[in-house]
């Protein structure tokens, strides 16, 4: 059965259901020449590049685009360890059901993403960029570099941006 939760943020004007509707409420809004009636109606969602149904949702004239998923977690799932992420149990972006959703870290996203297969490793490109000591050796990665010098990631990571000279005896820059 549907139940209806206000919009957190937008109490009184738009309610969220457990299976991923949104609806705009009934009301009426004071224009600065004449009253405005709002009959209640469930919204058209949009679905973005990234797959995720949304909806536009206003508040003091300023339109806000929401993602549909967090709208139900954030109605109807408790979150006392204040996760970040809304994880689709199913993978499936399209399936907004409070059953399907679950809050989560960025982590658990990920890995769950890679376990069903969401993402696939072969399609994954690193952002690595080459680095250079001042000896000449070249490194796919900051992370390579460290490892290589004995010093930390952070440490080549300023030299390479200029906010420190050397480091472990080294200076390093971006290929």
């Amino acid at each position: 059965m549907e139940a209806w939760k206000d919009v957190k943020g937008f109490e009184g004007y738009y309610a969220v259901s457990s299976i991923g509707n949104v609806k705009s409420l009934d009301r009426t809004i004071q224009g600065k020449r004449c009253k405005t009636h709002i009959k209640e109606r469930v919204m058209r969602q949009h679905v973005g590049k990234d797959g995720y149904p949304s909806v536009q949702l206003f508040s003091g004239g300023k339109p806000f685009t929401l993602k549909v998923h967090r709208l139900v977690a954030q109605a109807f799932l408790d979150n006392p360890d204040n996760l970040p992420e809304v994880n689709h149990i199913d993978g499936n972006k399209q399936n907004n059901t409070v059953d399907n959703l679950e809050w989560c870290t960025r982590g658990h996203n990920i890995r769950h993403a890679f376990r069903t297969g969401l993402i696939k490793k072969e399609n994954m490109r690193s952002n690595a960029k080459k680095v250079r000591r001042s000896d000449g050796v070249v490194f796919d990665s900051l992370t390579k570099a460290a490892e290589e010098s004995g010093t930390h990631i952070s440490d080549v990571s300023m030299c390479c941006h200029g906010k420190l000279a050397h480091t472990a005896g080294y200076g390093f820059e971006f290929v």
